[in-house]
C-alpha cells in the first residue's frame, strides 16, 4: 500500500534534504510541478540566475587577478597568455548572464500579458 506523507512531513524531509547539503527542495518541487507547471521553470529562474552572478564575480575576480600579474615588468608570455584566457573566460560569462537576465525579462512579460488576458 503506497502512502504519501503530510504537508507538514514533506517541509520536514526538504529541510532535511538541504540541512544536510541538498541543493533544492525535491518535494516542494513536485508538488509544484503537480500544481502549475510553469511555477517551477519560473522558480528556476532566481537559481540560476545567482549561479551565473557567482560566475560572473568569480571569471571577472580571475581575469583581474592575472591581469595584474601580466601586468607586472617581468611578466612571462605565459603570464600574459593566461590573463588574455581568464578575460575571454569572463566575456563569455557576461554574455552567459546577459541571456539569462533577458529570457527572465522575457518571460516575466509574456507572464505578465498572459495574467492581463485571463482577467
Amino acid at each position: 500500500m503506497a502512502t504519501t506523507p503530510t504537508l507538514a512531513q514533506a517541509a520536514a524531509l526538504d529541510r532535511a534534504y538541504v540541512a544536510a547539503g541538498g541543493a533544492s527542495m525535491p518535494l516542494l518541487e513536485c508538488y509544484a510541478r503537480m500544481v502549475d507547471p510553469a511555477t517551477v521553470e519560473l522558480a528556476a529562474c532566481p537559481h540560476a540566475l545567482v549561479i551565473e552572478i557567482a560566475d560572473v564575480a568569480r571569471e571577472a575576480g580571475e581575469a583581474v587577478s592575472f591581469s595584474l600579474v601580466a601586468s607586472q615588468p617581468d611578466a612571462s608570455r605565459a603570464a600574459m597568455l593566461r590573463a588574455m584566457h581568464e578575460t575571454h573566460e569572463s566575456i563569455q560569462a557576461v554574455r552567459s548572464l546577459s541571456r539569462r537576465l533577458s529570457s527572465i525579462f522575457r518571460r516575466g512579460a509574456e507572464l505578465r500579458s498572459s495574467m492581463r488576458g485571463s482577467l
